[in-house]
């Protein structure tokens, strides 16, 4: 392995920074403190669907085609995938190149390209479709941790949050599970793992925690986006720890 990229999807210092301060974040901590880190600027739009891809890139959406989560086709429209993606991607180059690239639940990855390794896709994924290549990929590892999942099962609707917490923080255990089963047994040189969850939980439930939103409620699950960062984060350890020295 020689480099391990880790996707936290809607992640922000303004979070980041206090709580590693006050200790809930302490792999994050051991990053930030051996290596460097910063505020970055997103894309125009600064939406999940033409951002990815420019990470995927190196190109801004007018390059590599993708601006929304939908695509207009005349009176009707269709969702965005990977075919619209109009450069290489970084997956592609490093595959090119003879390196062995490992790629988990990138938004707008469906469908899961060939490449020089495995690919599970991401958001934008359709239920019924084929999201690994290799296809038999999960096949061969659900016996062991169970059925994976791309996407959370739970909806928010309100007074349903403790359910929708429960249902994302599995989504989190899900995706850490597999990424190391993945890391330790499909040998790649670069491995990405994204983790959507916290993205998802933060557009439901940041009124729970911010005592300035204008719809704040103080009860039960102020600080469910709090622990939801400290499992990504205890995942990160233990990628971190099966990385060679």
């Amino acid at each position: 392995m020689k480099l391990l990229i880790i996707g936290f999807d809607g992640a922000t210092f303004d979070l980041i920074r206090p709580w590693v301060a006050e200790g809930h974040l302490p792999n994050l901590a051991a990053i930030m403190d051996g290596g460097v880190h910063g505020d970055l600027l997103s894309t125009l739009p600064p939406v999940t669907s033409p951002a990815w891809p420019t990470f995927m890139t190196g190109c801004n959406p007018g390059k590599h085609g993708v601006f929304d989560f939908i695509q207009p086709h005349g009176d009707n429209f269709t969702l965005v995938n990977a075919t619209r993606i109009r450069q290489p991607t970084l997956w592609q180059r490093l595959s090119d190149a003879g390196y062995r690239v490992g790629v988990m639940n990138v938004p707008v990855t469906y469908p899961p390209a060939e490449i020089n390794g495995f690919m599970i896709s991401g958001l934008l994924s359709p239920k019924s479709g084929q999201v690994s290549e290799p296809a038999d990929l999960l096949q061969r590892y659900e016996a062991e941790c169970g059925p994976y999942r791309v996407a959370p099962n739970v909806q928010y609707k309100e007074g349903n949050e403790s359910s929708f917490i429960d249902d994302l923080y599995d989504l989190i255990h899900t995706r850490g599970k597999w990424a190391l089963k993945l890391l330790e047994n499909e040998k790649t040189d670069v491995l990405m793992v994204h983790f959507i969850a916290m993205d998802v939980m933060k557009h439901a439930l940041w009124r729970f925690m911010d005592h300035t939103h204008t719809r704040y409620e103080p009860g039960p699950y102020e600080d469910a986006i709090r622990d939801g960062y400290r499992l990504v984060d205890i995942y990160i350890g233990l990628l971190m720890e099966k990385l060679p020295p």
